[in-house]
């Protein structure tokens, strides 16, 4: 989900908050769900995607709970428990919504009468619970947005028959290989070299062996991003204590230009 307007310019004036911990809200807010609003990645994929580890996370949430900017609540999704991120000033909050009331489980729909398979009639395995915001997350990242009901078939052929935790896991797996492949220099030439979301998925292009190790190049790539969003967040946190209110029009389109890259 794109980050609105007047979430960024919340998170960059806020007061006394370190610039990893906006890096976080806004890693959050990128995780939202059009539909429910709800933000639920796993622990693993924001250490991953901030380049932080688990525990240097779990002490900057604390700290935004704690100033009122983050709230976590627990909620059962897929048969799980997960936590489910609440970011009260963003635009996408509806205070006046019972679907984004924390305290209100999501709706479930009653599972079909299982039909006894027989052996002229073999059970089919199908995907799992939640491939269809499984495949949003991986649509969202991919920087080529052509073929998507093509690239949604692939990706469903892809995590046919897998648990929902596996199915996450490749998915990230996924995402990892999207978002190093994606600073290589054939694809900043542009779309035409890029390959299409469902022939990169039909492929199995996430496998392909990249020039460093996979520990070095996600060691880089964490790094990289990371350093990148705190020079960023000081800039421009530095821009508005001088008044410069520009900053906000130039941080809007660091993250169109950020989007276009598919850059973390």
């Amino acid at each position: 989900m794109n980050i609105s307007y007047h979430d960024a310019r919340h998170i960059l004036e806020l007061k006394d908050v370190p610039a990893t911990q906006k890096a976080l809200l806004f890693a959050l807010l990128s995780y939202m769900h059009p539909g429910t609003k709800r933000i639920y990645p796993t622990i693993s994929t924001l250490s991953n995607e901030l380049g932080c580890s688990e525990s240097t996370l779990m002490r900057a949430m604390k700290s935004l709970d704690k100033a009122g900017h983050l709230k976590i609540h627990k909620e059962m999704f897929g048969g799980r428990l997960c936590n489910n991120y609440v970011i009260p000033f963003s635009d996408g909050y509806n205070y006046n919504s019972d679907q984004n009331d924390p305290s209100i489980p999501p709706p479930t729909k009653k599972a079909p009468k299982a039909r006894p398979a027989s052996a002229s009639s073999p059970t089919k395995k199908s995907a799992p619970e939640g491939a269809a915001q499984l495949f949003e997350h991986f649509w969202n990242v991919y920087p080529r947005k052509a073929g998507k009901v093509a690239a949604e078939a692939a990706f469903m052929k892809c995590i046919k028959g897998m648990s929902e935790e596996d199915a996450t896991k490749l998915v990230e797996q996924m995402i990892r290989a999207v978002r190093f492949q994606a600073r290589s220099a054939q694809w900043h030439e542009g779309d035409r070299y890029i390959p299409h979301p469902s022939n990169w998925l039909n492929q199995h292009r996430w496998e392909d062996e990249p020039s460093l190790s996979p520990e070095e190049a996600a060691s880089r790539a964490q790094e990289d991003s990371f350093a990148e969003i705190n020079r960023q967040m000081t800039e421009f946190s530095r821009r508005l204590a001088n008044g410069d209110m520009s900053a906000l029009d130039d941080f809007r389109q660091a993250q169109e230009k950020s989007q276009k890259r598919s850059a973390p």
